[in-house]
């Protein structure tokens, strides 16, 4: 894994400007954000609902998650209605989400956990509402207590590799991420 993407230099890109190629599964800042956003990004993430739930650990206090999000391809195993199950359980723990606008907002930084154990991803789930490229995430509910371990994978290739495109504002002191999609 690269900790940081190599950029043609005659980009002339702004000292505020960190562009880090990383695993978005096991990428830990050693800053806080004031503001983390992906605009139409998350329907290229297998765990959507597990990236959730770390970049909202990554804000500063103060800070604001802004995400598309559409909960038609987060596939719950089960009878429950996937899309009214998981819009529920990520309102309790305290992100807003606008089902018309496929929106999700996180206001502060919080440690939440989701109840939901990931199986895996479909990368051939098809268009989705954009008509863009959409990889389905397939959870089940995390009943731990019971000891019911499951470790189906589903196999995933991304059809492109996140970037996190880091901006420090001069003069301000505020810092975002932006994650992004470049193609490998």
């Amino acid at each position: 894994m690269r900790d940081h993407l190599v950029v043609d230099q005659s980009l002339n890109l702004p000292n505020c400007l960190n562009l880090i190629e990383a695993s978005l599964a096991e990428w830990q800042p050693v800053e806080r954000f004031d503001s983390i956003t992906c605009v139409h990004g998350l329907h290229y993430i297998g765990d959507k609902l597990g990236l959730i739930t770390r970049a909202v650990s990554w804000l500063k206090n103060d800070g604001q998650f802004v995400a598309n999000l559409d909960l038609n391809n987060v596939k719950l195993a089960g009878p429950q209605s996937s899309t009214r199950s998981a819009a529920k359980e990520i309102r309790n723990a305290g992100i807003r989400f606008d089902s018309r606008k496929k929106l999700i907002q996180c206001f502060g930084r919080t440690h939440i956990k989701l109840p939901y154990r990931y199986l895996g991803a479909d990368d051939q789930a098809g268009p989705n509402y954009t008509n863009q490229p959409v990889v389905d995430s397939h959870y089940a509910i995390d009943d731990t207590q019971c000891g019911d371990e499951v470790s189906t994978t589903l196999p995933v290739e991304l059809p492109m590799i996140p970037v996190l495109v880091k901006k420090s504002i001069p003069n301000s002191g505020i810092t975002k991420v932006d994650i992004k999609w470049h193609t490998g």
